[in-house]
């Protein structure tokens, strides 16, 4: 989308830096002849029946262009030499390689363009925020303001991006005024300048809801006991139902996703009651959810985000559920651990050593008592923290894990985590190198996926 958009200005810049551009005459459409040549590297060269076009970057082409109109450049480009068909396969020449490096030159220059005027966008905040006071916290400890932070929080509550960027000024020189302003000085300032524009308050009653859900919600338990509507205490929940009695060893940052989620899962729920606030005056409670409804919407979290965990608790006899797990995750690592062995083209053997890495990791962890989420980057670095504490303590589990095999493990989590994170196509110049790399630690997977296999 990029090319096209920039067409006359990237003309503009080959020109400029002396690219051979005469083979644009030949092609019915030069715009669709730059995104042939983009996407054929990007794709790493197509099939003879194009179907990469459509698989990987549908809809572009079968919204604006016809497969004729395709395949007719695709002819122009190769007799000119930017496409070369071998092997049942089309792929950029030498000199097409040129043009896409050129292009990528080309997109670089408007990115910088456009990052020094989100950086001046940002000076601008920095520097409001460096001019304003402090805010006191409810717990009576001091943070830095932070524009952004309230500019957040309105547009999440539900206020228009017009209607929020248009009280900025007002907010500004209310908090210059106000000095040393605590966090009910900032929401008080936040509505008063909604109301201005807005004189239903329904803006303003929706922030108020939104910055301070706990005056208005709260959970009622099963003894019919009031219980506070907070993080904190869905957090308690979440660890006094579902960990208290396993060996499973969660860490505290999914546990605090996982609570964060059901809080604004249930805030949403119950935001629609934001416009009775003006009728009932503030801190008057508005709702009373039963814990046993927190319950069901944590459930569902924990069977979104914690899947295989989820599987293994739920089931009559978990320890051989987790057993079963671990080998149906080693099998299908082990197929893709397989396949980078033999594919050639760099992005598809990255993809499949993800896929193979992320059952593996995830194996790892129900073996060694540790909760997986959903997150290939989180597992990873869990995997890599419990690994550095199991051979920094020496700990029993190194009774069935000799140092050498946890050596191995952090490595390949290491390495997992470098691979995850390969931008493939911007890696032309180095893709040999990096298939070797990733080629090993497909088969470092694979040594240790025999490992998991054998303890039967």
């Amino acid at each position: 989308n990029l090319v096209k958009e920039h067409y006359r200005e990237l003309i503009g810049y080959l020109v400029e830096n002396r690219i051979d551009i005469s083979w644009i005459s030949e092609c019915y459409n030069p715009r669709l002849a730059f995104s042939l040549l983009f996407l054929c590297h990007l794709s790493e060269g197509f099939s003879e029946d194009l179907s990469e076009l459509y698989l990987l970057h549908y809809p572009i082409f079968l919204n604006e262009y016809s497969f004729h109109d395709t395949l007719q450049c695709i002819n122009a480009l190769t007799r000119r030499n930017l496409l070369s068909q071998n092997k049942k396969r089309i792929t950029l020449s030498n000199t097409g390689l040129e043009i896409v490096q050129s292009i990528y030159r080309f997109l670089e220059s408007k990115y910088s363009e456009a990052r020094s005027t989100l950086l001046s966008i940002f000076q601008t905040f920095q520097d409001i925020n460096s001019s304003l006071e402090k805010i006191i916290k409810r717990d009576g400890t001091f943070e830095d303001f932070r524009l952004e932070k309230i500019i957040a929080s309105t547009l999440k509550c539900g206020v228009r991006e017009d209607v929020v960027f248009s009280i900025l000024n007002d907010l500004i020189v209310i908090f210059k005024l106000m000095g040393n302003m605590c966090r009910a000085d900032v929401v008080e300032a936040v509505k008063f300048s909604l109301d201005k524009i807005d004189g239903s308050r329904e803006y303003s009653s929706k922030f108020e809801f939104y910055v301070n859900t706990f005056n208005y919600v709260v959970l009622l338990n099963e003894k019919g006991r009031f219980e506070p509507f907070t993080v904190p205490f869905i957090k308690k929940m979440i660890r006094d139902r579902w960990f208290k009695n396993t060996s499973f060893r969660i860490s505290d940052r999914i546990v605090d996703n996982i609570a964060s989620k059901t809080f604004e899962n249930i805030r949403f729920i119950y935001s629609s009651i934001s416009p009775f606030i003006p009728l009932t005056g503030e801190n008057k409670v508005l709702a009373e959810v039963q814990t046993s409804f927190v319950e069901k919407i944590i459930e569902k979290e924990l069977e979104l985000q914690l899947p295989y965990f989820y599987r293994i608790l739920k089931s009559q006899n978990p320890l051989k559920e987790a057993e079963k797990v671990i080998h149906e995750l080693v099998a299908r690592s082990e197929l893709d651990f397989s396949k980078v062995l033999e594919e050639e083209r760099l992005s598809a053997m990255v993809e499949l050593f993800n896929i193979g890495a992320y059952n593996l990791v995830t194996a790892l962890m129900i073996f060694l008592n540790l909760v997986p989420s959903i997150s290939h980057i989180s597992n990873c670095t869990i995997l890599k923290s419990s690994i550095k504490e199991l051979r920094k303590t020496g700990l029993k589990m190194e009774a069935v894990l000799d140092r050498s095999l946890l050596n191995r493990i952090n490595a390949f989590a290491r390495a997992s985590l470098k691979i995850f994170y390969l931008d493939t196509s911007l890696e032309a110049k180095n893709a040999e190198k990096i298939a070797d790399y990733v080629k090993a630690n497909a088969r470092l997977g694979l040594k240790i996926c025999k490992f998991l296999i054998s303890r039967d």
